[in-house]
């Protein structure tokens, strides 16, 4: 028997199988084949086909109907043995009118107190606006937005989620444990330093790649939770020179929210 290759360029062919079972198979270099026959004792029944009826009558509503609905049920099947596994796991969309798609990934976007999102339940990676105004807009320069993405560790099954702007970085762990961290590839012996608004800059080591400890972190998220504004500061090897920004802070509410949620989502 012939193999038959299902793509989504053959999809509008499929209620035409209608004389046999189909068959999911994997072939040695683990592709993915479809197939009227049993081919070894792994295989999947994709879909369930009835015997046609032999009748000369006309089709009627419901027949069509029927029909309608199995090659919904077809493409439906077939759409989900493609989908990529996903790190996030819910059943629920993050926010109440999040617009959940399912193709080849499992994504959601929509619009949370006036700051558009869209992430990857694959994961966690996404973008949330960083700049009141801002849409997500591929011309919107990439780091004028949130960034975000998760993990699970491989060997201790640690899960974390991030959320990053420019030289920002913040941490949550399954714990509840935040860390906030000021930029990368630090100069050995400098320091980094945040100043949220007008209030006094709190400064720290650069050793552990640019992390303050972990009570001083939960101290400048209770700060960055109603801050307008953010300088931060840095010391990049190898010019030994500081790297500062400073930017009108938005958006922080609904991304740190967003990794809270998906670093429990994660099983």
């Amino acid at each position: 028997m012939k193999k038959i290759f299902i793509t989504a360029m053959l999809l509008p062919s499929i209620p035409a199988i209608s004389q046999a079972d189909i068959y999911k198979h994997q072939d040695a270099d683990g592709r993915i084949y479809y197939s009227p026959e049993k081919k070894s004792d792994s295989y999947t029944l994709i879909i369930k086909t009835n015997e046609a009826k032999k009748t000369s009558h006309k089709k009627t509503h419901k027949q069509k109907n029927r029909e309608t609905a199995t090659a919904k049920e077809t493409v439906t099947a077939i759409t989900a043995a493609k989908t990529k596994p996903t790190l996030i796991i819910s059943d629920k969309p993050f926010m109440q009118g999040g617009i959940v798609e399912i193709n080849e990934h499992k994504t959601e976007k929509g619009v949370f107190n006036s700051v558009h999102y869209h992430f990857f339940y694959t994961d966690g990676s996404g973008s949330f606006s960083g700049t009141s105004g801002n849409t997500l807009d591929l011309m919107e320069p990439r780091t004028s937005n949130w960034s975000t993405g998760c993990k699970k560790d491989a060997i201790t099954d640690k899960k974390m989620c991030r959320m990053s702007i420019k030289d920002l970085w913040i941490y949550v762990y399954e714990n509840g444990e935040t860390i906030v961290s000021i930029g990368d590839e630090h100069f050995p012996g400098s320091s980094v330093t945040i100043r949220i608004g007008g209030d006094t800059p709190i400064a720290a080591s650069s050793v552990n790649n640019g992390s303050f400890p972990m009570d001083t972190s939960a101290k400048i998220i209770g700060q960055l939770k109603s801050a307008k504004s953010l300088t931060t500061r840095y010391m990049k090897w190898p010019y030994r020179s500081w790297v500062d920004e400073s930017w009108e802070f938005y958006g922080f509410n609904e991304t740190f929210k967003y990794i809270n949620w998906a670093v429990r989502q994660i099983k």
